[in-house]
């Protein structure tokens, strides 16, 4: 039993030891503005490159600066649907460069203020359950946006069946981030056991509610949890063999350790291909070059690699299963 509980001793994936590396150096500096932005940060192996780069720095200089101000995240998040909103208006004018550039700008700015606004929860400790809420949703609200603005101004061009095409382009994006946000906090969850990253299923929720606006973000979390345990291949019942496999004394740092390492190659693919990142900077690409219908496209095509993305991680899941000795039924 013990030996089947050793992870093999494979080279690690380069990216992943760049990264350990990388967060090893850091802590070991000191300095307390370091200490503080890898604070800010959830875990850094579910970090897409460009919010590393980019966002986290830019981010962490405005969570401080909001923190100073008494900014709190919700209104950090309302801020960001706000320039998603105008982002989408100014899609419109697509024969316009000057408004294409702004609404580029716009979406931008979007991002980098829906990653503020986790970073001031985190620095600051004001995180709440309807903030993580309305910060889950804001995004669905500024894609939708984007891609009524863009479809509406190729609309005298391509017909009304562009719309049909931008809905189920908009749909398949939605369920390929679905994947990408259910894995990258999955693999959170059970690489550092902090039950803060831990995903809760529909029924865990609570019903207890305070005002209207908690049941209107509950009830869209509810949906939106329903849709994504309809849609992962990982069975609730695996989902709590890794649990327990995480936190057993016994397993739990060889399963870390194997998950880390088999897991991580899949959360990149899912990154690429359902990361918000990705999505933004493909439409911003689109829609400077005048072909919004190209990357409609190729949100259709892309359906085909997530699928097959979604299939393999099934079949890893019973390979982990079996490593470990656990069958979907129980332990054996």
């Amino acid at each position: 039993m013990a030996s089947r509980l050793c992870v093999e001793k494979k080279r690690k994936v380069p990216e992943l030891r760049f990264l350990e590396e990388g967060r090893e150096r850091l802590k070991q500096s000191h300095h307390p503005w370091i200490v503080e932005g890898l604070r800010s940060i959830k875990v850094i192996e579910i970090e897409e490159w460009h919010d590393l780069i980019v966002y986290r720095p830019l981010g962490w200089v405005l969570a401080k600066a909001a923190i100073f101000c008494g900014i709190r995240p919700t209104a950090i998040s309302i801020m960001s649907l706000m320039f998603g909103v105008v982002a989408g208006g100014l899609f419109y004018f697509r024969d316009s460069v000057l408004l294409l550039s702004w609404a580029c700008v716009c979406l931008f700015i979007s991002g980098l203020l829906d990653t503020v606004d986790g970073q001031v929860a985190r620095l600051a400790r004001q995180s709440t359950p309807l903030g993580r809420m309305i910060d889950g949703h804001v995004d669905a609200g500024v894609f939708i946006a984007v891609y009524v603005g863009a479809s509406f101004a190729l609309l005298e061009v391509w017909g009304p069946w562009l719309l049909v095409l931008a809905f189920a382009s908009g749909y398949f994006q939605s369920l390929r981030h679905l994947h990408f946000d259910f894995h990258k906090q999955e693999f959170a969850f059970l690489y550092t056991g902090q039950v803060a990253y831990r995903i809760q299923c529909p029924e865990e929720l609570s019903r207890t509610h305070k005002n209207w606006l908690e049941r209107v973000f509950g009830f869209l979390e509810f949906q939106y949890l329903k849709k994504q345990q309809r849609f992962i291949a990982r069975s609730v019942a695996t989902r709590r063999r890794f649990e327990q496999l995480s936190k057993a004394p016994q397993s739990s740092p060889a399963f870390r350790a194997y998950y880390k390492k088999n897991y991580f190659g899949y959360l990149k693919s899912w990154a690429l291909w359902g990361g918000l990142n990705s999505h933004r900077y493909a439409i911003m690409l689109a829609c400077l070059t005048g072909h919004f219908e190209f990357f409609i496209v190729l949100s259709l095509v892309s359906a085909f690699p997530a699928w097959w993305i979604n299939k393999s991680l099934a079949n890893q899941d019973k390979i982990t299963l079996s490593h470990f000795a656990v069958s979907d039924s129980g332990l054996v």
